[in-house]
């Protein structure tokens, strides 16, 4: 993570995937500055500990967290 971020958010989605269409859900981490201009788009994979966190303290969804 950036030492200059001042918001994380999380993004949970379910979207469908595949010639089947079967239900996925799709995960957007990222880490904004002050003037909200994007530093880092991470997929979950990318940081587990961080989306675990969020995860656990705040439940799934859409997340916005100002540090």
């Amino acid at each position: 993570m950036y030492p200059t971020a001042t918001r994380v958010v999380r993004h949970e989605r379910l979207t469908t995937h595949g010639r089947h269409r079967r239900p996925v859900i799709d995960v957007t981490l990222a880490a904004f500055d002050a003037q909200g201009r994007t530093l880092m788009a991470l997929r979950p994979e990318e940081m587990p500990e961080l989306h675990d966190a969020v995860t656990a303290w705040h439940g799934p969804g859409y997340v916005s967290l100002d540090l």
